[in-house]
C-alpha cells in the first residue's frame, strides 16, 4: 500500500513539473524576445540623437519596461529618458524637440511603440524637457 501510495505522489511531482516547465518556457521567450525589441529601438534612438545632435554629451538616464504607473504619465509601458548636455541648436527647446520627433519616427521602425520618450535638455544652470508620447510631442 506505501508503495502504491509513493508511486503516486512520485507521478503527480513529475506531471506538475512537466506542466510547470511547458508554461515557463514560452513565458521566458516572451520576455526576452520583448526586451531585445525594446532594447533595440532604444539604442536605435539614442545612436539617432547622437547622429544628429550637436551636444556635449548624449545619456541615456532612465528605461523602463512592462506595465507602471504614476501620477505624472498614468499607465505607460515602455518609458526612456535622454539627458542632451550643452546642446548648440538656433531654436527653441520647443522646436529642436519638434525637429529630434520627426527625425525618430522617419528613421526608426517602432518608435511610436515607446509610450513615453522624455528628453530633458540641460544648459549650465537651465534645464528644459519635451516629453514625447506615443510619437506625438507633448508641450
Amino acid at each position: 500500500m506505501k508503495t502504491q501510495k509513493n508511486n503516486t505522489n512520485n507521478s503527480i511531482k513529475i506531471v506538475i513539473g512537466g506542466l510547470a516547465l511547458v508554461l515557463a518556457i514560452p513565458f521566458c521567450m516572451g520576455m526576452y524576445s520583448g526586451y531585445q525589441s525594446h532594447s533595440g529601438t532604444t539604442g536605435a534612438v539614442a545612436k539617432t540623437l547622437k547622429k544628429n545632435c550637436d551636444c556635449e554629451s548624449i545619456q541615456i538616464d532612465h528605461v523602463a519596461y512592462g506595465l507602471q504607473f504614476n501620477r505624472k504619465e498614468g499607465v505607460t509601458g515602455d518609458q526612456v529618458t535622454f539627458t542632451l548636455d550643452n546642446c548648440n541648436h538656433s531654436t527653441t527647446v520647443e522646436k529642436e524637440a519638434e525637429r529630434l520627433n520627426q527625425l525618430l519616427q522617419n528613421e526608426i521602425e517602432g518608435y511610436e511603440k515607446l509610450d513615453v520618450v522624455e528628453l530633458n535638455f540641460t544648459n549650465g544652470d537651465a534645464n528644459e524637457t519635451a516629453v514625447i508620447r506615443n510619437g506625438k510631442l507633448q508641450l
